[in-house]
């Protein structure tokens, strides 16, 4: 059960108490924010909760207005990729059963000894999503779970229209798999494919997806139907 967005860890919460067998995830969290050793303790307490059912989302962030709207920075993408580079080094070494320090040039941890500790060893499994090749590789390279999306447009307001359909996404795969060549255990791999549009009647919906229905009807999501028929 995946769980979208930055309310994620606190729904995926409520949803832990009403289930016994659905392992829950977030799909994904932008690491900017939080703290990573907030998200640290926030993520064994569900763990914790869900008897060892967490799989953790986190990405680098990637909508502009999300960042304007909250007054952080929208750094380049090579900066915020460092920011997660950092924070996954932050998680892992938060979670095992001793007294934690870190220096880097985003973060600084000081003797952290957390608690709770997560139940699942040595940590609940990371799902990164991305659509750029350079956090594909990163995430094929460190994720338990590698979520495949679309890449961001330009301006970071939205995704990139020649970045949808299954051309794309076939390269994304083969990327992934290339770059997670040298692991023990291949990582899982997921996709997230969406086109949103908010309005209050059906027909301005219909309007605002039109532009992409090819491209959604080439996705290997849609598997039988006409791709109108699952617009809501």
């Amino acid at each position: 059960m995946a769980i979208a967005r930055e309310h994620a860890v606190r729904d995926a919460r409520a949803a832990a108490e009403h289930s016994t067998r659905l392992r829950l995830g977030t799909v994904v969290p932008a690491n900017d924010y939080r703290h990573p050793t907030i998200l640290a303790k926030e993520a064994a307490t569900l763990d914790l909760l869900a008897e060892g059912r967490l799989e953790l989302g986190i990405g680098a962030g990637w909508m502009r207005s999300d960042y304007e709207q909250t007054g952080l920075p929208y750094d380049p993408p090579a900066v915020r990729l460092s920011r997660l580079r950092e924070a996954v080094d932050v998680l892992r070494g938060a979670w095992p059963n001793e007294p934690f320090s870190y220096r880097g040039d985003h973060y600084r941890v000081d003797r952290l000894d957390l608690a709770p500790r997560p139940v699942q060893r040595p940590h609940p499994p990371l799902l990164m999503g991305g659509g750029g090749r350079v956090m594909l590789r990163y995430a094929a390279r460190e994720a338990g779970i590698v979520n495949i999306t679309n890449r961001t447009a330009a301006d970071g307001r939205g995704v990139d229209p020649a970045d949808v359909g299954l051309d794309p996404l076939l390269a994304k795969l083969a990327l992934v798999r290339e770059a997670a060549a040298g692991r023990s255990r291949a990582p899982e791999i997921s996709v997230a494919v969406r086109a949103v549009a908010i309005g209050g009647r059906r027909s301005v919906l219909h309007a605002a997806v039109a532009e992409h229905l090819d491209a959604l009807r080439g996705t290997p999501s849609v598997l039988e139907g006409r791709t109108t028929a699952s617009v809501l």
